[in-house]
């Protein structure tokens, strides 16, 4: 096909095969057998000149189209093999939405703006079960978690704080509240099975302080959590990041406390995806600041 173009280009079988760096016999051979493979005259030849036929204006045509998508065909392939187009599923928890995902998904946007982020907010034990699955690639959740066929590199540490109904008894003007005063309230949590990391963490913060909390409602995330408490059904204690949900009818308070829930990105060890190192490599890259 390069020989025939260049051919067609330069009419004249000497520059043609200057051009190709070849010398004129194997030229003038290749256009042969084109021709006779396609049963078709591309080119009239004289002793003086060399024109292309009206069949051989037709395939120029083609010809320029075949090797441009042989080109696009070439660079797709090695970026591919570079990891810089495809697709890369992540899945992610509540607590992420509002610095730790866009902050890596910007980041990563810049390197590489071929790749297709599916994102997919789940539960911790939901995305180790899909990461197990290969439904995903990657996953931002909250440890622990059963480590057995994952990697997992913790990113991100934050605090809790305290989300009141507005008219809450302890919603007054003080910026935080104790812990222990809580005691007589309802609580609302996700359940233990979803996100063990949470769970344990709320648990243990109520029990430093002498009570185990009266949990009356669960809810499947943190965002409907909060809602919940909006509508005035009890009170929760969530990741300092979701103070950025602005939802009408809840204070967010800060509390004394020494427990942090952590982020982490989690991986299946067998998946060796040029894609997935690349988002990594900017994870590893970027310094998150914690939220304590």
């Amino acid at each position: 096909m390069e020989y025939f173009i260049a051919l067609a280009e330069e009419l004249h079988f000497g520059r043609a095969a200057k051009r190709l760096n070849i010398s004129q016999p194997p030229l003038s051979q290749q256009i042969k057998q084109l021709e006779k493979n396609m049963e078709v005259t591309l080119f009239n030849r004289t002793k003086h000149k060399v024109e292309l036929t009206n069949s051989g204006k037709v395939f120029l045509e083609d010809a320029y189209k075949i090797m441009d998508s042989i080109d696009q065909a070439v660079k797709k392939t090695i970026k591919a093999e570079k990891g810089e187009s495809g697709e890369l599923t992540l899945g992610f928890t509540s607590n992420s939405i509002y610095d730790v995902l866009p902050e890596i998904l910007s980041e990563f946007y810049k390197y590489y703006p071929s790749i297709n982020i599916v994102v997919k907010q789940m539960s911790t034990s939901e995305q180790v079960q899909a990461l197990n699955d290969e439904k995903l690639q990657a996953g931002l959740l909250c440890p622990p978690i059963d480590k057995k066929n994952l990697f997992m590199q913790e990113i991100y540490e934050q605090s809790f704080i305290a989300v009141l109904p507005t008219n809450h008894p302890l919603n007054n003007s003080e910026k935080s509240i104790r812990v222990k005063d809580l005691n007589k309230y309802p609580f609302i949590m996700t359940p233990r099975d979803i996100g063990p990391g949470y769970y344990d963490n709320v648990i243990n913060i109520c029990f430093d302080v002498g009570f185990s909390p009266n949990i009356v409602q669960e809810a499947t995330d943190l965002h409907t959590c909060i809602s919940l408490v909006s509508a005035g059904l009890g009170v929760s204690l969530v990741p300092t990041s979701l103070k950025q949900y602005q939802k009408e009818g809840v204070v967010y308070k800060n509390i004394e406390n020494n427990k942090t829930i952590t982020t982490a990105a989690a991986w299946k060890k067998n998946n060796a995806s040029n894609i997935l190192n690349n988002f990594l490599e900017i994870i590893s890259n970027l310094n998150f600041q914690s939220n304590i």
